[in-house]
């Protein structure tokens, strides 16, 4: 698929690629530009991750992921228990400005907005952020996408809570991070598996 701009004032329509024309190993994408003036461009791709063995990718930055019993690190994870998803970043060399992380949950396990009512009862309402490096956070359906002002050179870990809702043994999509204006410095966890039991015991 191509497409051209040759005006100002020529109205811009959307150049959608066919997934069928989409190989899974070797697409390039291209952009070029004659003549003077500045040029922008937006690229938005939707992926589905479905390799259970997924590995991580590092290119500049790494991410990685822990689920940990709200009741302590000792414990197993059952059902009806809060669960502290901590995401720690590192890998930069110099401080950058505006990333983004984004991580899905496994189907076994919920994301807690402690923004609602009926969320606060027991909880800590202060950020899972600190206010000095991340700008927004937001619980999506299935997990959280969070903006950073902010990220540094020195490891960092982000928090947030999730509520187990089933038992099993359940596939987590791994959770990824990139610079918001240099996307191609990214990183991605791996994909990890989560077992939650009907009630949560001490690990022996």
């Amino acid at each position: 698929a191509k497409g051209s701009v040759a005006s100002i004032r020529q109205t811009i329509s959307d150049i959608s690629i066919p997934v069928s024309k989409i190989k899974t190993e070797g697409s390039v994408v291209a952009v070029t530009k004659t003549g003077e003036g500045q040029l922008y461009s937006t690229v938005i791709q939707k992926e589905f991750r479905t390799d259970a063995k997924a590995k991580e990718s590092t290119k500049g930055l790494v991410i990685t992921r822990e689920y940990e019993n709200d009741k302590g690190s000792e414990y197993t994870i059952g059902v009806g228990d809060t669960v502290r998803v901590k995401l720690t970043v590192s890998g930069l060399s110099t401080d950058q400005n505006y990333a983004f992380i984004e991580d899905e949950l496994p189907a076994g396990l919920i994301p807690i907005n402690t923004k609602l009512n009926n969320e606060q009862f027991g909880q800590n309402n202060s950020h899972y952020y600190t206010s000095y490096d991340a700008s927004e956070t937001e619980v999506t359906q299935n997990g959280m996408q969070m903006s950073l002002y902010r990220l540094g050179t020195a490891p960092h870990t982000y928090v947030y809570k999730a509520r187990a809702i089933a038992d099993g043994d359940f596939q987590a999509p791994p959770a990824s991070i990139m610079l918001m204006y240099s996307p191609e410095i990214y990183g991605r966890s791996v994909s990890d598996r989560v077992r939650i039991s009907q009630t949560s015991e001490i690990i022996p």
